[in-house]
């Protein structure tokens, strides 16, 4: 077992390396499809970090299942929102670009982190987990980086929403199971 800090550190360190991968593939412009965009983050994070969540003791394995099919599908309603949101934010709030895309990241992040803030807390016992909420509504607010940046926005986009997110996750979950030595 490991210890909090620990635990922590692995799943920054863990979000860092699936969302440099998600956005190694959406950096090049060849990969970036619809489908690409609403399923890829989600599904990447999903399936490491819903076993992650089984082997640290936080769930079952029928819970990692579950992590991974809402981690897919609350990246989908994030990047919804945000795409349905942003000509209406930056027309309404009269905003410059960038300063409009972090604003629909805020509210795009709180929702797809909302989400699987609600199924974290359903399959991990977590009672802190609606901070994830509030983590995902200030690593949305990076989102011009994706945008802004032509060359690895999306690569350090991603980098940096994932390992924020896992993070956070990570100091949510209940304590894991002291197995005591010989």
């Amino acid at each position: 077992m490991t210890s909090f800090g620990g635990r922590v550190a692995a799943f920054l360190a863990l979000g860092v390396v699936t969302g440099g991968v998600v956005g190694a593939v959406l950096s090049d412009d060849r990969n970036i499809t619809t489908l690409t965009l609403y399923v890829l983050p989600g599904l990447v994070f999903g399936l490491v970090f819903g076993p992650l969540l089984t082997w640290c003791e936080a769930t079952s394995a029928r819970g990692a299942a579950y992590f991974a099919i809402a981690a897919t599908g609350a990246n989908a309603a994030a990047v919804f929102t945000a795409i349905r949101l942003f000509d209406t934010v930056k027309e309404t709030l009269h905003l410059d670009e960038p300063w409009a895309l972090a604003v629909v990241g805020v509210v795009a992040g709180a929702i797809g982190g909302g989400l699987l803030a609600l199924v974290v807390m359903l399959i991990a016992d977590a009672r802190r987990a609606p901070w994830l909420t509030a983590a995902g509504a200030l690593l949305g607010a990076l989102l011009p980086i994706f945008f802004e940046w032509e060359a690895g926005g999306a690569f350090v986009f991603y980098a940096l929403w994932q390992a924020g997110y896992a993070a956070a996750m990570a100091m949510v979950l209940p304590p894991m199971i002291e197995v005591p030595g010989p």
